[in-house]
């Protein structure tokens, strides 16, 4: 159990870096670049842990798989992950990175709209919080250092959409990675996404070279193989020994890893507000599992 922990730890150590390794190279890698060779590299990386997952559950890929898993690989590589990617560009790592991790309250909305699931009273308040902190967050660093941000606004604007993108995401993506497998379906919605990215920069002509040197290529190996690559297994491999309802509190520590990161190596301001900010958004999308704790406490109390 204790190793399980510690692998989805790792993994999310890894998820709260990709703003930080983003910004450290997008000065010579256009976002639309990162974006595919970050997941071709990691589909690569992902590829024979995927062969094994898809022979143990016996399954047999035809032609309407790999469209099932296009629809949410498109949606989250050459629409999501490449908004991010320009969020990051124009914006502050550390804003990015606290806007991403609410992303669950995105998700909620969606499984509500799409899949029917409930929405419960403290849920629904802890949603209202999170909002709330995200507001917190953006107003707090109006009066900060801006700096390293080439359009403040911008960049707030594309982080919001890239939330709400990946939650539609990962709605719609929740019951095919039980039916294929996490790392099954994300290598092959990797490599799909990627490849549909790749042919939008050929048909608009974008610029998909770069000049290879130490740090770039080293920024794209990480994100590629650590980021994309390695923690997914890690993270997988997590989830199959610990309880369901654990995946969500264990991604409210990434603001608190990227918001470090952020300061260690980008030196970016953060300030009292986005500190407020920041708690608020953790206490909304913990509120409903505080709850529940608490009910099991209290119900297993009066039994005793």
């Amino acid at each position: 159990m204790f190793i399980a922990y510690l692998f989805s730890v790792i993994a999310i150590f890894f998820f709260s870096t990709v703003e930080i390794a983003g910004k450290l190279i997008d000065s010579e890698i256009s976002p639309l670049n990162i974006t595919v060779y970050r997941f071709l590299i990691g589909s690569i990386f992902l590829l024979i842990p995927a062969i094994m997952q898809i022979r143990k559950k016996r399954i047999r890929l035809q032609l309407k798989d790999f469209w099932t898993m296009a629809i949410p690989g498109i949606l989250n590589i050459a629409i999501s992950m490449y908004i991010l990617q320009l969020a990051i560009y124009y914006g502050k790592a550390l804003v990015v990175a606290i806007i991403m991790s609410s992303n669950s309250i995105f998700v909620s909305i969606f499984a509500k709209l799409l899949l029917k699931e409930k929405i419960s009273k403290y849920r629904a308040i802890g949603m209202v919080l999170g909002i709330l902190g995200m507001i917190i967050v953006v107003i707090g660093n109006r009066g900060g250092d801006l700096s390293p941000a080439k359009n403040m606004p911008l960049g707030v604007f594309y982080a919001v959409l890239a939330s709400i993108t990946f939650g539609l995401f990962t709605v719609l993506a929740k019951k095919n990675t039980h039916r294929y497998g996490a790392v099954a379906f994300n290598c092959i919605s990797f490599i799909i996404g990627a490849l549909v990215l790749f042919v939008f920069a050929l048909i608009f002509k974008a610029d998909i070279t770069f000049t290879p040197n130490t740090n770039n290529l080293l920024g794209l190996l990480y994100l590629g193989l650590l980021v994309t690559g390695l923690s997914y297994v890690l993270y997988a491999k997590g989830l199959e020994k610990i309880d369901a309802s654990m995946p969500a509190m264990l991604f409210l520590l990434k603001p608190i890893f990227a918001s470090l990161l952020a300061v260690i190596f980008l030196k970016e301001t953060f300030s009292i507000y986005q500190a407020q900010g920041v708690l608020l958004i953790l206490f909304g999308l913990s509120l409903e599992q505080i709850v529940k704790t608490l009910s099991a406490k209290k119900l297993k109390s009066k039994e005793i």
